[in-house]
């Protein structure tokens, strides 16, 4: 599934049923640069809380889209 840098990670956690930290960083770019120290210069792979992430594109001043790659085990239900 992609994803915007800029998606707050509150409503991801909600959207994926994810468990991402909330304390720091408000957005997935930040918590992303927080880990990695800097912007990606091309397609970058990180762990962080158990969810695999790739960063599909950024620029000189932020993260533009992410790969999310779930973990086993968390399912989404549709909504009726």
């Amino acid at each position: 599934m992609h994803c915007g840098g800029s998606m707050p990670l509150r409503e991801l956690n909600r959207w994926l049923k994810l468990s991402l930290p909330t304390d720091g960083p408000k957005t997935l770019n930040g918590l992303i640069l927080e880990t990695l120290e800097e912007i990606p210069d091309g397609d970058v792979s990180v762990r962080i809380a158990g969810v695999h992430f790739v960063v599909m594109r950024s620029d000189d001043q932020a993260i533009r889209t992410v790969k999310i790659f779930r973990p086993q085990g968390v399912v989404l239900r549709k909504q009726a």
